[in-house]
């Protein structure tokens, strides 16, 4: 009885392993094919691979705390732009810019943001009524003419770099602006550019306003300035994909290339992952096209720091020879640098407030701790 139900076991596992069915585990035992009619149909492989977080890339304050610096800069240029006083350090009344928060993506109320950074702007007692007043710190003013030069004497790499990034587009060689304004920051332009590009680009050209499906207006480039590759960008990992059999996921590393060549263009090598999203449609980008950071750590590094999930091109921080910087890399370091000073300042303004009442400073007034800013200011120190 027990040899029988045995032998009425191993009939049901060949049957299951072995039988003719139309999904058999081993087809190949049951109907054996040569091995040249074996051909991969796969193309998305969803693999999961655990990540793992870096110090080294999480502590690199040129790519954490270049959003930071957003504001800072776009304020700066509007003290520059608005001001009619270049002699008095650009200066402006608090209430040229106080409803201007939604402008500069600024989330608080503009006089505690302008006074959380003291080493770019300096308060002081307007000329009528006791006012505040805001000008630029002499610091920022230096560094605001070392990025103009900068912006005038590498301007045919930058703008090398935004044809590059059109160009990733494929045959149409168009970009909606919208879209290329939404990575403005990433590419280095400067803010002439989103005011009036046509301005800004000027008689290059390479690059000609167009009118886009959906009645939207975009950035194409110029038959004659695609290089003789029939406005197509290709990086090298996308050329050695090309040239590789087709025996491994050509999508998957057509997607990684694209990637890698398009942080390779930025001022850090790095962008916040959803910025990215944007560019699915008019890059020709999967669905899924986030995956693919997570999928070759190898090459990239999301990092969850500051409450967002940053994509950074790895090889740019680890090999520097290997990836072109940006012009004005070492301006937004020192830009950042300056911001950091502010720290300081903030902090000494807290220990001198902490010690015992002084007479001899019974004169000096402090614009900062006014009546009406006062609870603001308390707050903004911490």
């Amino acid at each position: 009885m027990f040899s029988k139900q045995i032998k009425n076991c191993n009939n049901s596992v060949q049957s299951f392993f072995f039988s003719s069915s139309q999904n058999p585990i081993f087809p190949f035992l049951h109907n054996p094919l040569p091995a040249y009619s074996y051909t991969q149909i796969q193309t998305y492989v969803d693999v999961y691979m655990k990540w793992k977080k870096d110090p080294y890339f999480d502590s690199i304050d040129s790519i954490h705390k270049s959003i930071q610096l957003k504001p800072i800069i776009s304020l700066k240029n509007f003290f520059i732009s608005s001001s009619s006083s270049p002699h008095d350090n650009y200066s402006i009344p608090i209430s040229a810019v106080s409803k201007k928060g939604y402008d500069f993506d600024v989330n608080i109320k503009v006089a505690r943001f302008l006074r959380n950074y003291p080493s770019f702007f300096e308060e002081f007692e307007g000329p009528k009524y006791n006012l505040p007043w805001f000008r630029l710190t002499q610091k920022a003013i230096e560094l605001n003419k070392e990025e103009k030069m900068v912006y005038a004497e590498f301007e045919a790499d930058i703008l090398e770099r935004l044809k590059k990034f059109i160009l990733m587009s494929g045959s149409k060689k168009r970009l909606p602006l919208k879209v290329i304004h939404s990575l403005q920051w990433y590419l280095g332009l400067p803010e002439e550019f989103s005011r009036d590009p046509s301005d800004f680009l000027g008689d290059s050209g390479c690059f000609r306003i167009v009118e886009m499906e959906d009645g939207l207006k975009g950035l194409a480039v110029t038959e004659s300035s695609s290089d003789g590759n029939n406005g197509k960008f290709v990086s090298v990992l996308q050329k050695n994909a090309m040239t590789e059999r087709t025996d491994g996921d050509l999508s998957e590393k057509r997607v990684v290339g694209l990637l890698h060549e398009l942080l390779s263009l930025f001022v850090e090598h790095s962008a916040e992952r959803k910025k990215l999203l944007c560019l699915r449609k008019y890059l020709g980008l999967p669905q899924k096209v986030h995956k693919a950071f997570e999928r070759h750590p190898h090459i990239f590094y999301l990092s969850l720091k500051n409450k967002t999930c940053t994509a950074v091109l790895k090889e740019a921080y680890q090999d520097k020879l290997t990836i072109e910087p940006h012009p004005l890399a070492n301006v937004r370091k020192k830009y950042i640098a300056l911001m950091k000073e502010s720290d300081i300042i903030l902090k000494n303004r807290r220990v001198n407030n902490s010690r015992p009442f002084d007479s001899t400073n019974v004169n000096v007034k402090d614009l900062d701790s006014s009546d009406d800013e006062g609870p603001e200011m308390a707050e903004a120190s911490l």
